[in-house]
């Protein structure tokens, strides 16, 4: 911010430097120098009001809608980085050493089976004893020396053939509305690449290829998530009904006090169009009948050398007059440490119970979806289903920050 202040000094410095040779008729030097610095005076000028207008929100937090996969890599430890991976805290009641299941799904859900791929081992011989996560079968990562010592093979634990042995993640995001799509995953369980996909009900377009081939999908709700809409934690407004939030977003509600808030103008941000959460408030805002109604989003304009000017949706800034929208996973962390807080719709908050039981209106039942071929092919895909079923599995489900399908005592 600094050095885009600097910036603009010099430039006009330099402008007002031309400008007084000019006066002097010093004609000779002022074109050389008018010349070269006076445009790109004007264009520095111009980038770096940009940079600061884009930029006077840096200091509030924002809230991201990408799952980033890197950050819940189930075989963290052993690649020796940071894992946001959630583990069990007593020993795995399932631990698979052969044959271990293969699993894909949506790239929304890659923290939930990604967790379920690690598994919490002790391997002790005489004066070695070792608690780590890894990928299993975990033979395949250790040595055992002459001397009887275990030692771990990083090399192998890196190599790409192991680590997409068993744990993928197929899902595919296109860059326009139209073309949004969930690719492979459930073509992979139809081509019986995979054993188990994680995801929302299957496509028309994967139902239609599973009957091509006789392949029955077997659905089993594993858990739950909820599309939420929060502000600051420090915002008076605990609830709005549809209709506030209908009006919010087509710009007919323009300030908090409105409906019951503070006197500040509402800032309704939006995200972009790449995102199943569009997809989701959009077909909020259609059941309400102003899906074509939806105010402009506040936008931003950045700059490249290669794109040169761009305008890009501007994410969620935790102002307090703002609003905004996502799934209860991805707001998890910032409610958790009081930075946001969730709204209840029509006076039903989006609580577990309230998801559990489908009075909050807007959540929705992901599966851990497999076939018969699967289960017969391999028992320890049973076993796995059985697991996340389980309250170690549902565990997982709900500190992953899901909302799991039985309830937890």
């Amino acid at each position: 911010m600094i050095t885009s202040y600097l910036m603009i000094l010099f430039s006009i410095v330099f402008i007002i430097n031309s400008i007084m040779l000019f006066i002097k008729n010093n004609y000779k030097t002022f074109t050389i120098i008018f010349s070269l610095t006076f445009v790109f005076s004007l264009i520095m000028i111009f980038i770096n009001i940009i940079s600061i207008y884009n930029n006077r929100d840096v200091n509030f937090k924002e809230v991201n809608n990408y799952v980033i996969a890197d950050l819940y890599y189930p075989f963290a430890d052993i690649r020796n980085t940071n894992s946001k991976v959630v583990k069990l805290t007593n020993e795995s009641s399932l631990i698979i050493t052969n044959n271990f299941p293969r699993l894909d799904g949506e790239i929304e859900f890659f923290p939930i089976y990604s967790a379920f791929a690690v598994y919490k081992i002790t391997v002790t011989n005489n004066k070695y004893t070792n608690m780590f996560l890894k990928q299993v079968p975990f033979e395949e990562y250790m040595v055992t020396n002459d001397d009887g010592t275990i030692e771990t093979i990083y090399d192998r634990a890196t190599n790409s053939s192991y680590d997409t042995a068993y744990v993928l993640c197929s899902t595919i995001y296109y860059n326009t509305y139209e073309s949004f799509l969930y690719d492979h995953a459930y073509k992979n369980l139809i081509n019986g690449k995979v054993d188990i996909v994680f995801g929302n009900t299957p496509s028309d377009e994967d139902i239609e290829m599973a009957k091509t081939n006789n392949i029955d999908f077997i659905l089993i709700p594993i858990g739950k998530e909820a599309f939420v809409f929060f502000v600051n934690s420090k915002n008076k407004v605990d609830n709005l009904s549809k209709e506030n939030i209908k009006d919010i977003y087509t710009g007919r509600i323009k300030n908090w006090k409105e409906v019951g808030g503070d006197n500040m103008k509402i800032r309704a941000y939006q995200m972009d169009n790449i995102g199943k959460w569009q997809i989701i408030f959009t077909n909020f805002m259609a059941s309400m009948s102003a899906e074509n109604n939806i105010m402009k989003p506040d936008t931003k304009i950045g700059f490249d050398l290669k794109s040169g000017f761009t305008e890009n949706v501007k994410e969620y800034r935790n102002r307090k007059n703002a609003i905004g929208y996502s799934f209860l996973f991805n707001v998890h962390e910032m409610i958790n440490n009081n930075e946001i807080k969730t709204l209840a719709i029509d006076n039903i908050k989006p609580n577990k119970e309230n998801i559990q039981n489908g009075s909050y209106s807007l959540s929705t039942t992901f599966y851990a979806a497999t076939t018969k071929r699967a289960l017969e092919e391999n028992p320890n895909v049973q076993k796995l289903i059985d697991f996340i079923l389980s309250e170690q599995g549902q565990y997982l489900v709900e500190e992953t920050g899901y909302t799991p399908i039985i309830n937890l005592k």
